[in-house]
Parts: C-alpha cells; structure tokens; sequence
C-alpha cells in the first residue's frame, strides 16, 4: 500500500514495517541514489525532530497508553546505538566522538520535552 500521509513524519518507517510484516523482502541497492534535503542550521534540524516526534507519536497512540508511556521512557535513556556507532569511527577524533554523542542526546530529549508538551497540552503536532 501506500504511505499512511496522516503520520507527520516517519511513514517511510512505518511502510517498512508493514511490508516486513507481509513477508516482502527489503533490499539495498547499491546503485541507487536518494536525494534528500540537508538541514543547513540547528534550528531546522530541531524543526524536523518535532516533525519525527509527531509520527512516533501517532504511531504509539495507535498501540495504546502502554506505548506512549514506553515511547516517553524511552526518550530519556541515553542514545547507546548512536554512541556505539560514533565509538566505532575509527577515524573520528575523540572530540569528535564525544561531540556526536551529545548532540544526539540533546536531540532525543529536545523530541522528548516536545512529546510531553503534545501528551500533556493535547494539542496536535503541528506539520513543520
């Protein structure tokens, strides 16, 4: 099917998972070229993870209270995937390292405050 266009954000995910689920085998292709816009300043990269926490949301609401609880949990544990692979850049300056981990963990909790802010005021996210 197609992507579900009421999600803000993370349908490409969410179709993923669905195909997954329907036993179609997902692929990497070498050869293919995706062009996708760069974020040119903090402020648009803050813009787009409101957008992100949107879709995780609708997503979760679908599942129940049960997951909007777990996504929030979730929110506020350290970012271990994103520190394991800024670890493994063998080439990376530790500072570098240590830089990538903290902004990841800044941008976690930042999408974390602003699901509190949708969960707790009600209100829709916006479509940034």
């Amino acid at each position: 099917g197609y992507f579900d266009d009421w999600l803000m954000s993370g349908g490409d995910g969410e179709w993923g998972k669905r195909a997954d689920k329907k036993g179609f085998k997902i692929k990497y292709l070498n050869d293919c070229i995706v062009y996708h816009p760069t974020r040119r300043s903090s402020q648009e990269i803050l813009i787009k993870n409101r957008r992100l926490v949107g879709g995780h949301l609708a997503l979760a609401k679908q599942q129940g209270s049960i997951a909007v609880i777990k996504l929030l949990i979730k929110g506020f544990m350290p970012p271990i995937n994103a520190a394991k692979r800024a670890i493994s850049q063998s080439e990376a300056k530790f500072t570098h390292k240590f830089i990538a981990i903290l902004m990841s963990y800044y941008l976690k909790l930042f999408a974390t405050i602003e699901l509190l802010r949708i969960v707790v005021t009600n209100k829709a996210s916006e479509r940034l």
